[in-house]
């Protein structure tokens, strides 16, 4: 008898323990595999959802339910939309618009749309003042005048000083000193304004040259008081405008604003 007989060891034995322990090993690896797809199906190790992948809401749900948390509000034109996490207070309204444009006529076919604040118009009038020359002028001051309106341009007068020929009423004559709130526009027509050449002679003594809305001009300290510039609108049409010392820092604003209809002179208006 043989050690392996004597031991019960024989081949059918060794076949028998082999089975057994492929059996266990095959458990052991479908135990390991379940786990393992356990842990990945609960999702651990992936990373957050991330909540710009949601789909957004639908329109119907949106506007028929009132806005949450995380909702996006719209504001009114105008009107700041709330910042996040502060606290809903009534709504502010929209600013005020701007101050609306001051249409200020001088005669039928002159006007203009700068007018100092607190002027009201107080006097004006037209008048032949020279050969082929007509003159309309008007006045806006901070006070009424203490001349008729019926006073003529060209012949104003001053106490004590005759006529100011050639340059209209005279503020002092009117009541109104050069530290006066006024401002005058004169309309000169005809052979007076013929060219730009022959018109800058109409500037007051001292007058340097400028430009107002691109084209040449002359301004400086009128002598009758305040300050004056001369532009030429076109052939046949000049304008002078004159204010007073505290409105010095508006006579360029103002005779820029000034505004003709379109077309050479034919006439007196």
């Amino acid at each position: 008898m043989t050690l392996q007989e004597r031991a019960g060891e024989g081949p059918g034995v060794r076949q028998g323990g082999q089975w057994w322990r492929a059996v266990l090993a095959l458990g052991a690896f479908g135990v390991a595999a379940a786990t393992v797809l356990g842990i990945f199906s609960s999702g651990f190790g992936r990373p957050p959802r991330a909540a710009a992948l949601d789909p957004p809401p639908r329109s119907g749900e949106s506007s028929a339910s009132s806005p949450g948390a995380g909702a996006l509000v719209t504001a009114p034109p105008g009107v700041a939309p709330p910042t996040a996490g502060a606290p809903a207070g009534p709504a502010q309204a929209p600013p005020p618009p701007g101050p609306a444009s001051t249409l200020a006529v001088v005669s039928a076919d002159l006007w203009f749309t700068h007018l100092p604040a607190g002027l009201t118009r107080t006097g004006g009038g037209a008048a032949d003042t020279g050969p082929g020359t007509r003159t309309v002028w008007a006045l806006w001051a901070a006070r009424p005048s203490s001349v008729p309106d019926t006073e003529a341009a060209g012949h104003g007068t001053v106490a004590g000083h005759g006529t100011v020929a050639g340059h209209g009423t005279d503020v002092r004559a009117t009541g109104y000193a050069a530290g006066d709130r006024f401002v005058e526009v004169r309309a000169d027509y005809g052979a007076i304004a013929a060219s730009w050449a022959a018109y800058r002679r109409t500037a007051p003594p001292g007058s340097r040259e400028t430009a107002v809305g691109g084209r040449p001009a002359m301004v400086g300290r009128d002598p009758r008081g305040g300050r004056t510039v001369v532009r030429l609108l076109r052939p046949g049409l000049g304008v002078r405008v004159r204010v007073g010392e505290p409105l010095a820092g508006e006579l360029l604003p103002v005779a820029a604003s000034v505004r003709s209809l379109v077309g050479d002179w034919g006439g007196f208006p």
